[in-house]
Protein backbone atom coordinates (compact mmCIF):
# COMPACT_ATOMS: atom_id res chain seq x y z
CA UNK A 1 0.00 0.00 0.00
CA UNK A 2 0.80 3.79 -0.09
CA UNK A 3 0.04 6.84 0.91
CA UNK A 4 0.33 10.30 -0.55
CA UNK A 5 0.62 13.64 2.16
CA UNK A 6 -1.78 16.16 0.27
CA UNK A 7 -0.18 19.43 1.48
CA UNK A 8 3.70 18.03 0.43
CA UNK A 9 3.14 15.18 -2.26
CA UNK A 10 5.47 12.93 -0.13
CA UNK A 11 4.64 9.42 -0.98
CA UNK A 12 5.12 6.70 1.32
CA UNK A 13 5.28 3.28 0.57
CA UNK A 14 4.26 0.24 2.88
CA UNK A 15 6.32 -3.34 1.57
CA UNK A 16 4.71 -6.13 3.21
CA UNK A 17 7.07 -9.33 3.29
CA UNK A 18 10.57 -10.81 3.43
CA UNK A 19 12.60 -10.64 6.78
CA UNK A 20 11.29 -7.09 7.35
CA UNK A 21 8.04 -4.90 7.03
CA UNK A 22 9.26 -1.64 5.52
CA UNK A 23 8.18 1.93 5.03
CA UNK A 24 9.95 3.46 2.10
CA UNK A 25 10.22 6.73 0.38
CA UNK A 26 8.31 6.82 -3.04
CA UNK A 27 11.16 8.74 -5.26
CA UNK A 28 11.12 9.06 -8.77
CA UNK A 29 13.43 6.13 -10.36
CA UNK A 30 14.17 4.92 -6.92
CA UNK A 31 15.57 1.03 -6.66
CA UNK A 32 14.60 -0.29 -3.90
CA UNK A 33 16.89 -3.34 -4.15
CA UNK A 34 14.21 -5.70 -5.50
CA UNK A 35 15.02 -8.60 -5.56
CA UNK A 36 18.63 -8.19 -5.29
CA UNK A 37 17.99 -7.34 -1.76
CA UNK A 38 15.51 -8.81 0.49
CA UNK A 39 14.41 -5.94 2.26
CA UNK A 40 15.87 -4.32 5.27
CA UNK A 41 18.57 -1.66 5.50
CA UNK A 42 20.40 -1.43 2.05
CA UNK A 43 23.63 0.59 1.83
CA UNK A 44 24.82 0.50 -1.80
CA UNK A 45 25.43 3.26 -3.93
CA UNK A 46 22.52 3.42 -6.13
CA UNK A 47 19.38 2.08 -4.09
CA UNK A 48 17.27 3.94 -1.58
CA UNK A 49 16.45 2.39 2.12
CA UNK A 50 13.49 2.03 3.97
CA UNK A 51 13.37 4.97 6.57
CA UNK A 52 11.62 2.45 8.89
CA UNK A 53 11.68 -1.45 9.27
CA UNK A 54 10.56 -4.40 11.81
CA UNK A 55 10.82 -7.98 11.86
CA UNK A 56 8.54 -9.71 9.15
CA UNK A 57 4.80 -9.62 9.98
CA UNK A 58 1.95 -7.99 7.69
CA UNK A 59 2.49 -4.33 7.46
CA UNK A 60 -0.94 -2.81 5.86
CA UNK A 61 -2.59 0.55 5.33
CA UNK A 62 -1.37 3.72 5.88
CA UNK A 63 -1.91 7.41 6.13
CA UNK A 64 -0.26 10.68 6.83
CA UNK A 65 -2.20 12.52 9.97
CA UNK A 66 -3.69 15.82 9.43
CA UNK A 67 -3.59 18.93 11.71
CA UNK A 68 -7.30 17.86 12.81
CA UNK A 69 -5.50 14.81 13.96
CA UNK A 70 -4.66 16.32 17.25
CA UNK A 71 -0.84 17.04 18.60
CA UNK A 72 -0.11 13.41 19.74
CA UNK A 73 -0.35 12.17 16.21
CA UNK A 74 -0.52 15.60 13.87
CA UNK A 75 1.93 15.16 11.04
CA UNK A 76 2.91 11.81 11.15
CA UNK A 77 2.78 8.83 9.39
CA UNK A 78 0.32 6.15 11.06
CA UNK A 79 0.18 2.58 9.65
CA UNK A 80 -1.24 -0.89 10.57
CA UNK A 81 -0.21 -4.15 11.10
CA UNK A 82 -2.41 -6.98 9.81
CA UNK A 83 -0.57 -9.72 12.31
CA UNK A 84 -0.04 -8.09 15.21
CA UNK A 85 -3.34 -5.97 15.20
CA UNK A 86 -1.56 -2.04 15.83
CA UNK A 87 -1.32 0.36 14.56
CA UNK A 88 2.08 2.99 15.10
CA UNK A 89 3.33 6.14 13.96
CA UNK A 90 6.84 7.52 12.60
CA UNK A 91 8.37 10.63 11.42
CA UNK A 92 7.09 10.70 7.74
CA UNK A 93 10.59 12.67 6.87
CA UNK A 94 12.96 10.39 9.13
CA UNK A 95 11.63 7.12 9.88
CA UNK A 96 13.09 6.10 12.66
CA UNK A 97 11.05 4.22 15.99
CA UNK A 98 7.63 4.03 15.44
CA UNK A 99 5.29 5.38 18.43
CA UNK A 100 2.31 2.53 19.54
CA UNK A 101 -1.06 4.51 19.05
CA UNK A 102 -3.91 1.91 18.92
CA UNK A 103 -3.65 -2.02 20.07
CA UNK A 104 -6.07 -4.62 20.06
CA UNK A 105 -7.28 -4.73 16.62
CA UNK A 106 -8.48 -7.86 14.64
CA UNK A 107 -7.11 -7.87 11.94
CA UNK A 108 -6.49 -3.83 10.17
CA UNK A 109 -6.31 -4.15 6.50
CA UNK A 110 -6.81 -0.28 5.72
CA UNK A 111 -6.71 2.92 7.14
CA UNK A 112 -7.76 6.68 6.36
CA UNK A 113 -8.07 10.01 8.03
CA UNK A 114 -11.29 12.08 7.33
CA UNK A 115 -10.63 15.84 7.30
CA UNK A 116 -12.29 15.90 10.93
CA UNK A 117 -8.95 14.15 12.25
CA UNK A 118 -11.15 10.99 12.66
CA UNK A 119 -9.30 7.92 11.66
CA UNK A 120 -11.04 4.98 9.75
CA UNK A 121 -9.64 1.32 9.94
CA UNK A 122 -11.09 -1.11 8.03
CA UNK A 123 -10.76 -4.73 9.74
CA UNK A 124 -11.24 -7.96 7.67
CA UNK A 125 -10.54 -11.46 9.03
CA UNK A 126 -8.64 -12.14 5.95
CA UNK A 127 -7.67 -9.76 2.90
CA UNK A 128 -7.96 -12.50 -0.11
CA UNK A 129 -10.69 -14.65 -0.70
CA UNK A 130 -8.53 -18.46 0.07
CA UNK A 131 -9.90 -21.50 1.70
CA UNK A 132 -9.44 -19.62 5.07
CA UNK A 133 -11.65 -16.88 4.15
CA UNK A 134 -14.43 -15.54 6.12
CA UNK A 135 -18.00 -13.62 5.36
CA UNK A 136 -19.64 -11.05 6.92
CA UNK A 137 -16.06 -10.84 8.90
CA UNK A 138 -15.42 -7.03 8.07
CA UNK A 139 -16.08 -3.95 10.10
CA UNK A 140 -15.39 0.00 10.18
CA UNK A 141 -13.76 1.13 13.17
CA UNK A 142 -13.92 4.89 13.69
CA UNK A 143 -10.72 6.67 16.17
CA UNK A 144 -11.44 9.68 17.17
CA UNK A 145 -9.33 11.99 19.67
Amino acid sequence: TFAVNQSTGRILINDVGGKFEEINPGVPGANYGWPVHNHGPIKKEGFVSPIHIYPEASISGGDFAPSAAGDEISGRYVFADFVHGWIHSIDPETGGEAAPFVSGLRRPVDLRFGDDGTLYVLLRNAWVVDDKFQTDSGSLVRISK
